[in-house]
């Protein structure tokens, strides 16, 4: 199982400031991007510009890097522009939620160069969200992997972990035995164990892994489970 931070900040400097404090050990990062409109919260890149997207990817440099875009790309020129600054700054993985977009054929259009999609791409669900939603999309769709939401409110770090989410982990293994399936959210090493016992594969932890006294034992901690 892959562990490795989730990043949500408001600043660059708060951005570059986390990335400082992440154990040398990991090698990859996922920075999240709020617009304030899918979300209520805001961060750093939430304009979607090429210059901030560029920043973080520069931040970033030698890291694997996955943005989750906790974004509304329902207006088609927002859309076209947010997907084509990422598809320019080339990031490994991008995660986009269930809900953010009614044109999913328009989001893979987006990614894809050549005929070819240039990356990973996971969608993003929330507890809300009900399994035959979430099996249709995936389903339709290429989707490379799904990352369950562990929290009720998304967009905010430190909050409750929701113990639906490890039911909704164990439906999704079930019903895709080969997918990845990462958790965002709440994720700490007192629910690790269970994650990966109801068939996560990826934990991203924020506050679980950066409220730690000693981060670089708690990422062993994790690790060791």
């Amino acid at each position: 199982m892959r562990i490795y931070p989730s990043i949500l900040e408001k600043t660059r400097r708060e951005i570059q400031e986390k990335l400082l404090r992440t154990p040398k050990a990991i090698k990859e990062v996922q920075i999240d991007i709020c617009d304030g409109v899918f979300v209520p919260s805001k961060t750093y890149a939430s304009s979607g510009t090429l210059r901030s997207l560029q920043v973080v990817r520069k931040a970033t440099k030698g890291m694997l890097l996955e943005l989750d875009l906790m974004v509304d790309l329902h207006k088609a020129q927002k859309r076209k522009r947010f997907l084509s600054h990422i598809k320019t700054i080339k990031p490994e993985r991008v995660i986009i939620h269930f809900g953010a977009t009614d044109n999913w054929g328009s989001v893979f259009a987006g990614l894809t160069r050549r005929g070819k999609i240039e990356m990973e791409v996971g969608l993003g669900v929330h507890l809300r969200h009900t399994m035959g939603e979430i099996i249709s999309t995936l389903d339709t769709y290429p989707f490379s992997f799904v990352q369950v939401m562990g929290i009720e409110n998304v967009g905010y770090s430190g909050q409750a972990f929701s113990k639906k989410t490890y039911t909704r982990i164990t439906a999704l293994r079930k019903r895709y035995p080969t997918m990845e399936i990462s958790v965002d959210g709440g994720v700490k090493v007192s629910n690790a164990s269970q994650l990966k016992q109801a068939g996560a594969t990826r934990l991203c932890p924020n506050s679980g892994l950066f409220g730690a006294e000693d981060i670089a034992q708690t990422y062993k901690d994790f690790k060791e489970i």
